[in-house]
C-alpha cells in the first residue's frame, strides 16, 4: 500500500501502517467487520496525533459503511451493534468529509470529494467526477472509484488506472482484483483470467481467488473453475458463490438448483442472495429481496453494490426497489450497466 509523504509522528505511522495491513486482510482474509473494527482502533490514534492527515480518512470510514451494509443484508439481529448502526451514516459522511478538507493534492481531492458524493448519495454527475478521477496519476484509488465506474461503462477507462496503481506496489491483493475485474466488466476476459492468475502468483487472497473464479468461468474454462474452487478457494462461501455460477453459466438449471440447495448458509442475509437468483433465472426472489433491502435508509447504496458484484445486467426490477429507482432517475446515470455477459437461465 502506498503511503502518503508527511507522517512523521513516527506513532501515528506506526499506528496507520498497522491498521492498513488490518484494512486490506478484511477484505478477503479475516472477518469483515471485526477487522474493520481492529483496523479503525489504530486509525483512532493517528487521528488523536495527527487529525490532518488526510489519508486514513477513506479507510476509517469503511467500517462504518460495512455496517450499514450488514444492516440491510443481514437484518435485524445481525452482526453488529444497535448503537454502532444508529450513528453509522453520520460517522462514515464524517470522515469523508474529514478527507476531502484535509487533502493535501488536488487528485487526493477528486478521489475523496467522488468517495463523498457516492455515500451522501449525490450522484448527478458521478460520471464526470470518476472521469476526472481516472485521469490522475496516482497510486490510490479511493475506496468507491471502482464501484462506480465499472457499472458506468468506464471499465475501459479505468484499466489504465488500475495498472498504475497496481505498479506502485505488485504485493497488494485487492489492486490485481480490481484491475482483474475492471478486465471482466470491459469485456476482457482472456485478460482477466491473466492477471487473476499472475496476481494469485504474487500477492493471493480472498477475493482475488474469487475474480480468479469468475474470470475462467467467463472465459468458458468451466474444468479449470471447477479445480480452483475445488482446490484453490479458501473461504467456503466463495466457493458456494462458484459452484452457483458455474452451473448458472453452463445453463444446467439441475445443478444450479443443487447448488443452491447445498449452501450452507442463508444467501438471503448476504449480498449473495440476489445474485445467486439472478444468475439462476429466479427472478421473482430476486425482485422479492431487493424490495427488502430498498426499504432500508442504506438500500439504494447496497443494492448499487448488488448490481456492480453481480455484473449481470439488472439482477432485479427497477419496479421491485422504487427508491433505488428514484435514486438512479434523479441522477440521470444510464441504467441498468452493460455488462457484456449473457446467462441462460436470466431471461431478464
Amino acid at each position: 500500500m502506498h503511503v502518503e509523504a508527511g507522517l512523521r509522528d513516527i506513532e501515528a505511522f506506526t499506528a496507520y501502517q498497522k491498521g492498513i495491513k488490518l484494512f486490506e486482510e478484511a477484505h478477503g482474509e479475516i472477518e469483515m467487520l471485526p477487522g474493520l473494527r481492529a483496523a479503525n482502533d489504530y486509525f483512532d490514534q493517528v487521528v488523536e496525533r495527527v487529525p490532518q492527515f488526510a489519508a486514513f480518512y477513506s479507510f476509517r470510514s469503511d467500517f462504518y459503511v460495512h455496517l450499514m451494509n450488514d444492516a440491510v443484508f443481514v437484518g435485524p439481529g445481525g452482526h453488529f451493534e444497535v448503537g454502532d448502526v444508529s450513528t453509522a451514516y453520520e460517522r462514515a459522511l464524517e470522515n469523508y468529509e474529514a478527507a476531502v478538507r484535509f487533502s493535501q493534492s488536488p487528485s487526493d481531492r477528486l478521489k475523496a470529494e467522488l468517495d463523498l458524493a457516492f455515500v451522501e448519495g449525490n450522484w448527478r454527475g458521478l460520471d464526470t467526477r470518476a472521469n476526472r478521477t481516472l485521469a490522475i496519476d496516482d497510486c490510490e484509488d479511493g475506496n468507491w472509484l471502482t464501484t462506480v465506474v465499472n457499472p458506468l461503462g468506464l471499465a475501459e477507462q479505468y484499466i489504465p488506472f488500475a495498472q498504475r496503481v497496481l505498479a506502485c506496489d505488485p504485493l497488494r491483493s485487492l489492486s490485481w482484483f480490481n484491475l482483474a475485474r475492471a478486465n471482466l466488466w470491459a469485456g476482457n476476459s482472456e485478460e482477466a483470467v491473466r492477471v487473476a492468475k499472475e496476481g494469485m502468483q504474487n500477492a493471493r487472497g480472498g477475493w482475488l481467488e474469487w475474480i480468479f473464479v469468475r474470470a475462467l468461468i467467463e472465459n468458458g474454462n468451466f474444468e479449470e473453475a471447477r479445480t480452483v474452487i475445488d482446490t484453490q478457494v479458501r473461504d467456503s462461501e466463495w466457493a458456494d458463490a462458484g459452484r452457483v455460477l458455474l452451473a448458472a453459466k453452463r445453463g444446467n438449471a439441475q445443478a444450479a438448483e443443487a447448488a443452491l440447495a447445498a449452501l450452507d448458509f442463508d444467501p438471503e442475509t448476504t449480498i449473495f442472495g440476489p445474485l445467486f437468483y439472478a444468475w439462476t433465472g429466479r427472478r421473482d426472489d430476486a425482485n422479492r429481496l431487493a424490495a427488502r433491502f430498498d426499504t432500508h435508509p442504506w438500500g439504494p447504496w447496497a443494492l448499487w453494490q448488488t448490481t456492480h458484484w453481480c455484473a449481470c445486467g439488472h439482477p432485479f426490477d427497477l419496479e421491485a426497489a422504487p427508491n433505488f429507482a428514484r435514486a438512479i432517475e434523479k441522477s440521470e446515470l444510464p441504467w441498468p450497466p452493460e455488462s457484456g455477459r449473457t446467462y441462460p437461465l436470466k431471461d431478464w
